[in-house]
């Protein structure tokens, strides 16, 4: 498939793609590829390839824009609406919890977790992760129920 592909450099180490897809092509949770090509006019049909690499899974988002997340995985942007709001108690392994000005901001590590009575999040990214008032900034967050 050619697609135009937009993208948005929102964090250093994060792009958001978006591809235009029509039901069926993409299942929630598949593993995308992509390879870039360098392009030398306005088409798809001229350019030289690039390597093909992983680049993440298929978040199905609705035409509101809302995602539905995947067996409980949160990713960049998504909010987390069973995580309390404000600053709340809960264990935590490899996580800090910081309040300022009223925002709250939780960074985990890979494979650390912030943990409540009803819930566990844990971090599913090399680079780990941050969320600022219950919105993923980055990596993934998958939330089990306890």
């Amino acid at each position: 498939m050619c697609a135009v592909v937009s993208y948005d450099e929102t964090l250093v180490d994060t792009i958001k793609i978006t591809v235009p897809v029509t039901g069926g092509d993409l299942q929630d949770g598949q593993v995308i590829q992509a390879r870039y090509r360098l392009k030398d006019s306005d088409d798809c049909a001229t350019g030289t390839w690039g390597v093909w690499s992983d680049i993440g899974e298929a978040t199905y988002r609705d035409d509101d824009g809302t995602t539905t997340p995947s067996d409980n995985r949160f990713e960049v942007g998504d909010t987390i609406t069973n995580m309390p709001t404000g600053f709340f108690g809960a264990s935590l392994r490899g996580a800090t919890m910081q309040q300022s000005g009223g925002v709250v901001t939780i960074t985990i590590n890979d494979e650390g977790y912030v943990e409540t009575q009803d819930y566990r999040w844990t971090c599913d990214a090399s680079v780990g992760c941050r969320v600022v008032d219950r919105v993923v900034e980055l990596g993934t967050i998958v939330e089990t129920e306890r």
